[in-house]
């Protein structure tokens, strides 16, 4: 095979393995088609002068994101040994990217044809001739989120993107939120060992040792539920698109240091859902005497009565 065909053969490896070697860690369900996303998919068949725009704008931003959280990390004092091995890890892995990201900044500047395509994982993914993609990303979560807002608003100062985003308004409706909260409320009850008993409207009651704190533990129930029903907003957008719930594989896992989610697993094929979930995150046998009320609610919209004793151990656990 000669040079000139090997390369193509490499870029290819390196893509397959780039977009699927997340087999072990599972792969990321993105519930909504970002901005970003779609006005990628509007200028995908335009004139090189505007791609090169576009990916310019977008490796820059990369770069950037990439550089504030790095330096973020830097500030910030950590409680332990562990975790500030781990902050030291992750800033020096940060720059090293950082200083690939700006090596392709570099190398758009050579390409007589800059492109991209978009992954089936919504990702966006940079090409070059002469060195590996580069797969569109912030270091997490909220950071790529005020990436992607940065990448848009500064592509339509330069272009009228009001036509690109026609289309979008209608597909914006189509995302809201599944499930209605609603008011939270519910009753106290003091049973016969003078003991408190939270009895919700959802049907989930938590009994306590006393009814000390009442509007705390409250508060912190109703935090419990706008949770469940983050989960279940999550699941409905996930299943619409075609994945399947394992329900005896939910599971909640962390995500990098810096990042304001959390994992959400839900089937054997390790798919998972970023939610910003911290008190069932931090009780995960609560989370796990809960899931057949999300199961019920999901499945037949119903709320399924559920008595959890001796919910101080899970009250006291707080993290804000």
């Amino acid at each position: 095979m000669s040079p000139v065909n090997i390369r193509p053969f490499m870029r290819f490896l390196f893509l397959f393995f780039c977009l699927n070697a997340s087999a072990d860690h599972g792969t990321e369900i993105n519930l909504t088609q970002s901005r970003l996303i779609h006005l990628a998919q509007q200028i995908q068949q335009a004139d090189p002068a505007r791609k090169y725009d576009f990916l310019l704008i977008t490796l820059q931003q990369m770069a950037n994101a990439y550089a504030e959280e790095a330096e973020k990390v830097a500030l910030e004092k950590q409680k332990t040994l562990k975790k500030h091995a781990k902050a030291v890890h992750w800033q020096y892995s940060s720059y090293r990217y950082l200083d690939s990201i700006e090596s392709a900044i570099v190398q758009l500047d050579i390409e007589e044809n800059p492109d991209f395509f978009i992954s089936k994982q919504n990702r966006i993914v940079v090409l070059f001739t002469d060195q590996p993609p580069v797969v569109v990303s912030g270091p997490n979560n909220g950071s790529h989120k005020r990436m992607e807002k940065n990448i848009v608003e500064q592509f339509c100062v330069i272009y009228d993107c009001s036509e690109y985003f026609k289309s979008n308004s209608e597909n914006n409706s189509l995302q809201e939120q599944l499930e209605d909260p609603g008011e939270f409320g519910g009753i106290w009850n003091i049973q016969r060992d003078f003991k408190g008993l939270f009895e919700s409207d959802t049907g989930i009651s938590c009994s306590f040792k006393s009814l000390k704190n009442r509007t705390a533990k409250e508060q912190w129930m109703a935090a419990l539920h706008q949770e469940l029903i983050l989960i279940l907003d999550a699941l409905k957008k996930a299943t619409s698109k075609g994945v399947i719930v394992n329900w005896p594989l939910l599971k909640l896992e962390p995500l990098p240091l810096t990042d304001n989610a959390y994992k959400l697993l839900i089937n054997q094929q390790k798919s998972y859902i970023k939610v910003n979930v911290p008190v069932l995150f931090h009780n995960p046998e609560l989370f796990r005497r809960l899931s057949p009320w999300l199961k019920q609610r999901f499945i037949k919209s119903q709320n399924q009565p559920i008595m959890v004793k001796n919910c101080d151990r899970f009250f006291k656990n707080k993290h804000h």
